[in-house]
C-alpha cells in the first residue's frame, strides 16, 4: 500500500515519539557499501562472520584497519542529519557511527561501532584511534582487544532497549533495510501488534527522509506502508 507524502508529513508532525530502524541503505549516499558488496575483493558478509574472524584473525585485523580508515572519511548525509535534528530515536544495524556523528543522542547500534575496540577479558572500550600499539592488547588487563562490532553468529547489542523503543513509539520509519534479520523481525512484529504506522524507504533515503519532515505540499511523492 502506498501513502501520499503529505499524509506522512502530517502524521509525523503529530507523532510524540518517532522511531527509525535503519540499515546500510541509509548510508549509501555517504559512499559506504552494503553487506552484499565486496571490500578489497572479499565480501563483507564473509569478512564479518565469527568463524572467518577467528580462523583468519590477522587477515580480519588487516581488513578491519583498512575499513576503519576508509569509513572515517564518510560523512553523515541529509537523512542522518534530519533524524538527528528532529530527535528521532534510531535503531540501526550499521556499524559506521554516522548517526552519532550527525549529532543524534538517541541511537541503539545493534551491531556495535566500527570505530571502537573492546577488551574480550575486562570489557574495557576505547576509540580505535586511541590504540597506541600495533598489537591488539588491552592497556588495563593485557587481554585481547577486538573490534566492538557484532559478527555473524553473535548476539546483537541492546536488544532489550530496542524492544522497549518499539513498544513505546507512536510512528516508525524503516530506512535502508528489508527487516529480514531475526531481531528486526521481532521489532516489526511488536510494532504491528500495536498498530503503529510503519513507512518503509529503501531508495533515495537521503532525499526522501528530509522531505518527510518538511511542512510543504508534495503530491507526487509516495512511500510504502509496511
Amino acid at each position: 500500500m502506498e501513502y501520499n507524502v503529505r499524509h506522512v508529513q502530517d502524521f509525523l508532525k503529530k507523532a510524540t515519539r518517532i522511531l527509525a530502524i535503519t540499515g546500510a541503505g541509509i548510508s549509501r549516499a555517504s559512499g559506504l557499501p552494503v553487506m552484499s558488496s565486496e571490500f578489497y575483493g572479499i565480501r563483507l558478509e564473509h569478512l564479518f562472520s565469527l568463524e572467518h574472524a577467528q580462523r583468519h584473525q590477522n587477515e580480519f585485523e588487516r581488513y578491519y584497519r583498512k575499513m576503519t580508515t576508509e569509513f572515517l572519511h564518510a560523512e553523515p548525509n541529509a537523512a542522518h542529519r534530519t533524524l538527528a535534528r528532529h530527535g528521532v530515536h534510531v535503531i540501526t544495524q550499521n556499524i559506521d557511527g554516522l548517526d552519532r556523528r550527525a549529532g543524534n543522542k538517541n541511537v541503539i547500534e545493534l551491531h556495535g561501532n566500527l570505530h571502537a575496540v573492546r577488551c574480550r577479558t575486562c570489557g574495557y572500550r576505547l576509540p580505535v584511534f586511541q590504540m597506541t600499539a600495533s598489537t591488539w592488547q588491552c592497556m588495563r588487563c593485557h587481554g585481547a582487544l577486538w573490534p566492538d562490532v557484532v559478527l555473524e553468529g553473535e548476539a546483537v547489542y541492546d536488544l532489550w532497549k530496542a524492544v522497549c523503543l518499539a513498544s513505546t513509539c507512536s510512528a516508525a520509519l524503516v530506512v535502508g533495510t528489508r527487516l529480514e534479520m531475526s531481531p528486526l523481525v521481532k521489532l516489526l512484529a511488536i510494532l504491528r501488534s500495536r498498530h503503529v504506522p510503519i513507512w518503509q524507504i529503501n531508495e533515495t533515503a537521503e532525499q526522501l527522509v528530509p522531505i518527510l519532515f518538511q511542512a510543504r505540499e508534495l503530491d507526487d511523492e509516495c512511500v510504502t506502508l509496511v
